[in-house]
């Protein structure tokens, strides 16, 4: 069984009908402790569209965070920098994962 993923492990941020701002907050703070605890992040919203920046969070490099859209048919925008240096925007459609690795300071969507 070495090597074989036999579940993932998922920290669910459930935001449906919650006020913008409180969710940003929520969701910065979840994000980092779904890291931390190598869990994939997966956020549910009201069907709107969304974004957030994955920067500015002091992790190291070589760290990986996977992050899964599960609002039902809006996408999300990913920011990969952080608010003072914005970098690139990856689109996460409706149902889709992603893998970001953190390399050389910068986030990249693998």
């Amino acid at each position: 069984d070495k090597g074989r993923v036999h579940a993932l492990d998922v920290a669910v941020v459930d935001v449906t009908g919650v006020n913008a701002a409180y969710w940003l907050g929520s969701l910065g703070t979840q994000l980092m402790q779904a890291i931390a605890d190598g869990k994939v992040f997966e956020i549910r919203a009201d069907d709107t569209e969304i974004s957030f920046f994955l920067g500015g969070n002091g992790l190291a490099d070589g760290s990986v965070m996977r992050i899964k859209n599960s609002m039902a048919t809006a996408a999300f925008k990913v920011n990969t920098g952080d608010g003072g240096a914005p970098g690139p925007v990856v689109e996460v459609a409706a149902g889709e994962t992603i893998t970001a690795v953190k390399a050389a300071g910068a986030w990249e969507v693998l």
